[in-house]
């Protein structure tokens, strides 16, 4: 970190220049934001001129990555959490192939929305966080590890919480983190993702040729994910789970509960909890393996249109009326949704859940001993 020293003497003030991003060789490629303007490396304007931005610039030409990780398309957006988000949380953040696939258990449809509607709620350990249409994103809760603290000046495209910390994917493409890095999970991350997903130590990304990118602990191999090119990734505490472009599902990491050991069905979402793994098939049912403990790996029958798994509960959109219906441990009442309304998308966290309702409003249940079940 460096500081602009003032002196005064006399009636004599004299002061340096203001910190620019790039001011010394190496600032605008080295995943810092300098300047503290919360811009990092080429999205800060002072690294314009800059010669490795420039060649960023020219890759994108060539590539068209920009405005496939930029358009603010159903494609980006309906991601989850099942890049979700977590706990995710969520997001949230989730999306399989347009055609067939459910909306992902955190996010809207954003074209059918305004600029100050929500159109994505994630929830993580004890804080909770909603994106709306105009790329803001409001957090609240616990905050010891500066969690609910949004960078300024980021849009965002989705958002996805982790137990301690919170994850976002700006219009440039790139993730950035924000709450606890103990273990490297909330690092930012430039590139071009569409979608991401957080948990406690550990958070991976699907990035713009479909294959998933890990950081953080990989202490069971969580962070360690297969080469083929996938639809979805979802974090868990200590496993983490996709879904090919051929809708095989695969988990990797910690498997003492069972919870890597994929039934063989066609996958639209899996979405990975504590102990646990739950996914929605192409026919909209669900199933779940792991820890059953509480029940949370006994999902209800029917179809449905989004699935959330928190960590020992789960939640889900009906298919027949768009209400919500959750099953798992219900210590906190996480798993006790309002009896009645309609809604958009549902996030489960640890030990709360928060959903959109078709009028646009957040609705959260369960512990809010920090608020975090308490939105704006």
């Amino acid at each position: 970190m460096r500081w602009t020293l003032l002196v005064v003497m006399g009636v004599a003030l004299v002061g340096c220049p203001p910190i620019l991003e790039g001011d010394d060789v190496g600032e605008c490629a080295d995943d810092a934001d300098n300047d503290g303007d919360g811009l990092f490396d080429c999205e800060d304007d002072d690294c314009a001129g800059a010669s490795v931005c420039a060649d960023a610039a020219d890759d994108d030409d060539v590539s068209g990555d920009d405005d496939d990780a930029a358009d603010d398309d159903d494609d980006a957006t309906d991601d989850d959490d099942a890049a979700d988000d977590d706990d995710d949380a969520a997001d949230d953040d989730d999306a399989a192939d347009d055609d067939d696939a459910a909306d992902d258990d955190d996010a809207t449809d954003d074209d059918d929305a305004t600029g100050e509607d929500w159109v994505q709620i994630a929830c993580g350990g004890f804080h909770s966080c909603a994106r709306r249409g105009n790329g803001t994103v409001e957090c609240w809760g616990r905050n010891v590890e500066d969690q609910i603290e949004v960078p300024t000046g980021v849009d965002f495209v989705s958002i996805a919480l982790g137990t301690n910390y919170s994850l976002g994917i700006a219009t440039t493409g790139s993730v950035h983190g924000w709450g606890q890095n103990s273990s490297g999970q909330s690092q930012y991350q430039s590139g071009n993702f569409s979608a991401v997903s957080g948990n406690t130590w550990h958070s991976c990304g699907l990035n713009d040729i479909s294959t998933i990118q890990c950081w953080g602990a990989n202490n069971e191999g969580e962070s360690t994910p297969p080469s083929e090119t996938m639809l979805m990734v979802d974090a868990g505490r200590y496993h983490t789970c996709g879904v090919t472009t051929y809708n095989e599902g695969l988990c990797w990491g910690d498997n003492d509960w069972g919870a890597t050991e994929v039934p063989d069905h066609d996958y639209l979402e899996i979405h990975a909890g504590a102990n646990l793994s739950c996914g929605l098939l192409t026919d909209y049912s669900i199933v779940c393996w792991g820890d059953d403990t509480f029940g949370q790996a006994t999902p209800p029958s029917g179809t449905w249109s989004a699935l959330s798994v928190g960590h020992s509960h789960g939640c889900a959109i009906s298919d027949a009326d768009s209400s919500i219906e959750c099953w798992g441990a219900d210590d906190h009442d996480e798993a006790s949704p309002p009896p009645v309304g309609t809604f958009t998308a549902v996030s489960a966290g640890t030990w709360h859940t928060c959903a959109l309702n078709t009028d646009g409003e957040i609705i959260c249940w369960g512990e809010d001993s920090d608020d975090q079940a308490t939105p704006p």
